[in-house]
């Protein structure tokens, strides 16, 4: 291998042929081969995996969240909590309406004993009446008018007292009899109002219970669905854990085959290096006249012929 240069002067032209040393020539040479082997070497794309795939445990984590969709987790207890929220809101308290005791039958309440009451009662003034006209009579005939008007007009008088006597006691027994009637059915009309009142604050209760009982399902569902979400959670953490760790072996992979793609480079470069080392005076040089005129010069330039190659 010869390296020339030439230079030109005003008034006269040569030419000057450099001759490296053999081992410089052959030096060259190979490192000539061995840049054409590497530039000619075709584009090796990288065959390896680059994104690590789902983990087990992050597929049973999507499972498991598809699960949930699929299964409506936690709306069981939450559907029985609108069922039973919707009833308590349609739910109408029972209406009371107070008794009237003008309307009410006092039969039954009457004394079943009222007759013998009376029939004793008006015997006993009957009884009297009799005894008391036998008196009447006694003292008329005593008085000679045994009769006559006079015995009549007694007679009538005794009898309309009786008769007063009568009715106003029978009056007054039925009084009773009916004032105790009154008494017993407005004493029963009251414990049923008390009846009816107790039985409308039981059903008011009920439905607050039943409220209780929508807002407890109600944040039992809730509580069922966020505990199924935070194990599924649980679980994909795990699974990106590990999926981060198979990312990192294959970037660390990918990093070595880059490495590798880089390391003919590095020796080219290398090599070049090493060859911008020798003397640029190591070789032999001689000239020649030359008849024509020559416009450049041109001197022999190491550092370009040993600029490092990079990789792009």
């Amino acid at each position: 291998m010869s390296f020339s240069s030439s230079g030109s002067q005003q008034n006269s032209n040569s030419t000057q042929s450099y001759t490296p040393t053999p081992v410089l020539a052959n030096a060259l040479d190979s490192n000539l081969a061995n840049a054409q082997a590497l530039t000619n070497t075709p584009f090796q794309p990288y065959s390896g995996q680059m994104v690590a795939g789902f983990t087990p445990d992050q597929t049973q984590a999507q499972n498991a969240e598809a699960g949930i969709y699929d299964n409506q987790t936690g709306s069981a207890p939450l559907n029985s909590a609108i069922g039973l929220a919707q009833g308590v809101g349609n739910y109408t308290p029972q209406t009371i309406q107070a008794p009237s005791l003008s309307a009410t039958n006092l039969t039954p309440y009457m004394n079943p004993y009222q007759s013998d009451v009376v029939n004793t009662t008006m015997q006993q003034l009957q009884r009297q009446q009799q005894i008391s006209d036998a008196g009447v009579q006694a003292q008329a005939t005593a008085a000679g008018a045994f009769g006559g008007s006079r015995s009549a007009v007694l007679q009538n008088l005794n009898d309309a007292s009786y008769n007063q006597n009568d009715a106003s006691t029978l009056a007054n027994l039925n009084q009773s009899n009916f004032s105790q009637a009154q008494t017993a059915a407005q004493s029963d009309l009251n414990r049923q109002m008390q009846a009816a009142q107790a039985n409308q604050q039981a059903g008011i209760q009920g439905q607050q219970v039943n409220l209780g009982a929508a807002t407890a399902l109600g944040n039992m569902g809730n509580m069922q669905l966020s505990q199924a979400l935070q194990q599924a959670g649980a679980l994909n953490a795990a699974g990106d854990a590990q999926q981060q760790n198979q990312q990192q072996a294959l970037n660390d992979a990918y990093q070595q085959w880059q490495l590798a793609q880089q390391y003919p480079i590095t020796m080219q470069n290398l090599m070049n290096s090493t060859l911008g080392t020798f003397p640029k005076n190591d070789g032999t040089t001689s000239s020649s006249s030359s008849s024509s005129k020559s416009e450049n010069s041109a001197g022999l330039n190491w550092s370009s012929l040993f600029s490092p190659i990079k990789l792009s």
